[in-house]
């Protein structure tokens, strides 16, 4: 028996170890009014008219042709007309600019559903190319996996210009916190601060 009994090596007080070890006390959650218990009360047709207006104001997807096809509670589709601008050196899409639209869906999708005091930024993705696609329109579908207190998770579905084509797949992981004042309109870009 080389491995210690995990019941002996512990302390009465269950966060320190015979060792001298301590385990960290968590910290409790925040409070369970940032975590939206029915997704789709979070949806109104006024949150739509204010992420459409987001979306239109957030100078990157825009640069890149990121347009905004649907919104629903939980749920967003974006598509890219794939150009020259967005190909590689092969003449293929390029890995960036589908991660880029997958990104943009899947963070759009959370925010659908989050309260209104609340916001994201990804804290990290991985994606699986499954097809190249040289031209056409990709189109992207973020839906919701799971929103809690402090992080949201999205999955994410890229087809080319053949609707049954599955180009990528993606899951992003949000970090979700409180926003640092209104970020809701086109006084949301702050660089003339």
């Amino acid at each position: 028996d080389q491995y210690p009994d995990p019941e002996s090596t512990r302390n009465r007080d269950d966060t320190s170890f015979a060792d001298g070890g301590r385990v960290p006390r968590m910290r409790p959650s925040p409070s369970k009014r940032s975590r939206p218990d029915d997704p789709a009360k979070n949806w109104t047709p006024g949150r739509r008219r204010m992420l459409v207006e987001r979306f239109r104001t957030v100078p990157y997807p825009n640069w890149l042709g990121l347009k905004l096809a649907k919104l629903s509670a939980g749920q967003a589709d974006l598509s890219l007309v794939i150009s020259k601008q967005h190909q590689q050196y092969r003449g293929i899409a390029h890995g960036g600019a589908l991660a880029s639209l997958a990104d943009t869906a899947a963070t759009f999708a959370v925010l659908t559903i989050i309260p209104n005091e609340t916001d994201v930024v990804t804290i990290e993705f991985k994606v699986n190319f499954l097809a190249s696609m040289t031209g056409g329109a990709a189109i992207a579908r973020g839906s919701v996996v799971r929103v809690g207190s402090r992080v949201a998770v999205s999955d994410v579905r890229v087809y080319g210009p053949k609707k049954d084509r599955l180009v990528m797949t993606g899951t992003f992981t949000m970090l979700v916190f409180p926003k640092p004042g209104d970020l809701t309109g086109p006084s949301a870009n702050r660089n003339d601060q």
